[in-house]
């Protein structure tokens, strides 16, 4: 729900790359084609923002006190207090914006499908599951896909083309189990190969390790009145605390390296939980985290409130990637993250901590509401100095999470670029009548979050169809 578009120097650098089309000033107005920006424009923000897209993007005004609390303790760090993290500056903290509309996520689907629906020419088949694409006999040209629904097949034919959209890990399977991908895995698993090209390769990832502070409170806002309470609220109303993602908003962009970065090496997300958060929600668990670390956090919280900040990698040197593990099309691919194979990117995320998270427990707003840093006592770094590099390394690599943003994995490069998979205009190379627009395309990863960039591409992949077909070919 988070409403980042990342930084500038992304899209320069995709453009650099040889992408022609996407630099910032160039993507700027396909942000704003979807976007249905709240608050009034102004001088100073309608160069950054619009309100003709179908897209809800809002900022509720009403601040929780803890919101506060960050903010002024980030502040007192050396984070500079920022109102628009989409606008002209990235660097700092803020309220983010989010996708929420009269209380509800505002997802694409709602935003974009629900008001289209009745379409005579939408179609959507649902529960169904692609499992290949299909091609014309002895060609790389492709006549449609393949349907797994009810346990029957369904073929569905294209007259033009087939966009697909499945995303950075179903977008590298399904290309794989129709034979475009590199060819010696391919074979090995007795697949045609259609096209040779790197699917799969170039995963990035925005991983990060949670730091923990604490303050003694009332346990009343997690008993079971209080959520029965507030849940009631929400569905007879789409109001109060379930309706917004206050006090879990604030965001910061940070760069120890330099002083004077207009580009981040590190978000912090900041989230705010009450004592006994397992009672409404087992966060840890969902994470698939070891009963050691779910046991030591509830005791933490157990009688606190706690203060989780993220630190959250955004430009990993180290790259992942996906591979078949069969010809299956209902078993999982093989995800390989490779997460800190680049030493580079441990040291990024310990030298952003030590200097704007591990720092808050020394400021005047963090003493004042008796915030205090707790280290969870993980068995593998017991013994090591808390304030040591070996200390945060050790804690990074036990609490490593990822913040779900997986891209690049079909990635888009100009001619000549043997690592790409698609070209500018996100059509595959090799292959005639199949284009990806999705988040597998990014060459490279956004310094922040990856739905409206997401979005994005696909307003700008939406006007690449319609030039192709509408301005250029009649059949």
């Amino acid at each position: 729900m988070f409403y980042v578009r990342g930084n500038k120097a992304d899209y320069d650098e995709w453009a650099a790359m040889g992408n022609t089309g996407w630099s910032y000033e160039e993507v700027l107005e396909y942000f704003k084609k979807s976007e249905n920006f709240s608050e009034p424009l102004t001088k100073e923000n309608k160069k950054y923002h619009s309100k003709e897209g179908y897209l809800n993007v809002q900022k509720i005004e009403a601040a929780h006190p803890f919101e506060d609390v960050i903010i002024k303790a980030a502040t007192e760090v050396g984070i500079k207090h920022l109102n628009d993290i989409n606008g002209a500056n990235q660097m700092g903290i803020t309220r983010s914006y989010s996708t929420i509309k009269e209380g509800k996520r505002h997802s694409t689907a709602r935003a974009f499908l629900s008001p289209i629906k009745d379409r005579s020419n939408l179609h959507v088949i649902k529960n169904g599951f692609v499992s290949k694409i299909l091609f014309h006999p002895k060609s790389n040209k492709v006549s449609g896909i393949l349907i797994q629904k009810d346990g029957k097949e369904i073929v569905v034919h294209a007259k033009k083309e087939v966009v697909i959209s499945a995303g950075s890990i179903n977008t590298p399977h399904l290309l794989l189990l129709s034979g475009i991908g590199p060819k010696e895995h391919l074979e090995s698993f007795n697949i045609e190969v259609k096209a040779d090209l790197p699917v799969g390769e170039n995963l990035q990832d925005h991983v990060f390790f949670p730091t923990y502070f604490s303050t003694p409170t009332e346990h009343k806002f997690n008993t079971l009145p209080a959520i029965t309470t507030a849940f009631s609220e929400y569905i007879l109303t789409n109001e109060g605390i379930y309706s917004d993602v206050n006090p879990h908003r604030i965001i910061a962009f940070v760069n120890s390296s330099d002083p004077n970065a207009v580009s981040p090496e590190v978000q912090c997300h900041y989230l705010v939980l009450p004592p006994k958060i397992a009672n409404l929600i087992d966060i840890l668990g969902l994470h698939n985290l070891s009963e050691e670390v779910k046991n030591k956090f509830e005791e933490i919280n157990e009688n606190n409130s706690v203060i989780v900040v993220y630190d959250v990698l955004l430009k990993p040197k180290s790259k992942g990637k996906i591979m078949l593990k069969s010809t299956d099309p209902r078993e999982y691919p093989l995800i390989y993250a490779d997460y800190f194979k680049d030493p580079d990117d441990l040291n990024v995320l310990i030298r952003n901590a030590k200097k704007y998270i591990l720092t808050l427990e020394n400021t005047e707003t963090f003493k004042q509401f008796g915030l205090k840093l707790n280290w969870l006592d993980i068995e593998a770094c017991r013994g090591l100095d808390k304030g040591s590099d070996e200390f945060l390394a050790c804690i990074a690599k036990e609490m490593t999470f990822s913040l779900y943003h997986p891209v690049g994995t079909a990635k888009m490069g100009p001619d000549g670029d043997k690592t790409a998979v698609v070209d500018p205009e996100l059509r595959v190379r090799k292959i005639k009548g199949l284009r990806v627009i999705d988040a597998s395309v990014m060459p490279s990863i956004v310094r922040g979050n990856t739905n409206a960039p997401t979005i994005m591409i696909a307003e700008k992949g939406a006007d690449y169809l319609k030039k192709f077909w509408l301005k250029e070919h009649s059949e």
